[in-house]
């Protein structure tokens, strides 16, 4: 029986590394690593290090590259190798320009979902949001669409938030879950911490 090929993009990020480790861990899945380069000197950079990271794994490892702005970032991929989609490949700054959030995120989201309606075997999509996608709103953030209108606190937010409602109301056909994930504060249960974001930077200064 072959095993599973599961696509994850922005394999060389915080999230989109964890999943990998996680999957190689614990499946036999073959991975398609997807990562974001401007030029081939970069995806060499990222390549290199990505098969010396999973040097023992390298076999279910397969790597690729692209960039969101483009018109086809997925053009090396073939969608009939595609089992399952891991999409977490985001600008998650807080402080994000406004045409990056909507190229990277909302339009680079939407150029994802339309690969991933071309492969016939797809199981499943995973969408890889943030609870942050529910702007500013007070109480218990419930597990069910938000409203795209906002109000939101910055580009980032309101991006991935428009991202899900892309996904819901124009892919709704395809197999697909949604993860919104809150701030990671440690890499593992211990407290280790791998990658400092807003909520370290934030401590920093209290």
């Amino acid at each position: 029986m072959t095993s599973e090929r599961i696509l994850v993009t922005g394999a060389d990020g915080y999230i989109g590394g964890m999943v990998c480790d996680r999957l190689l861990a614990n499946t036999d899945a073959q991975l398609l690593l997807w990562v974001r380069s401007n030029d081939v000197e970069e995806f060499a950079r990222k390549q290199a290090q990505l098969e010396q990271k999973y040097a023992a794994q390298r076999a279910r490892i397969e790597i690729h590259t692209g960039n969101l702005y483009g018109d086809a970032p997925f053009a090396t991929l073939n969608p009939l190798q595609v089992d399952r989609i891991v999409h977490a490949a985001a600008v998650t700054a807080f402080n994000v320009k406004e045409d990056v959030a909507n190229a990277v995120n909302r339009e680079g989201t939407r150029k994802m979902l339309a690969f991933a309606r071309q492969c016939p075997q797809l199981r499943r999509f995973c969408y890889v949001s943030t609870a942050y996608a529910a702007g500013l709103v007070n109480g218990e953030i419930k597990e069910q669409p938000l409203p795209a209108t906002g109000p939101f606190a910055n580009h980032y937010e309101r991006s991935k938030c428009e991202a899900e409602a892309i996904l819901q109301n124009e892919y709704g056909d395809l197999p697909w879950h949604i993860y919104r994930v809150a701030t990671v504060l440690a890499h593992n249960d211990a407290g280790d911490v791998s990658q400092y974001n807003v909520f370290h930077n934030t401590m920093r200064l209290l």
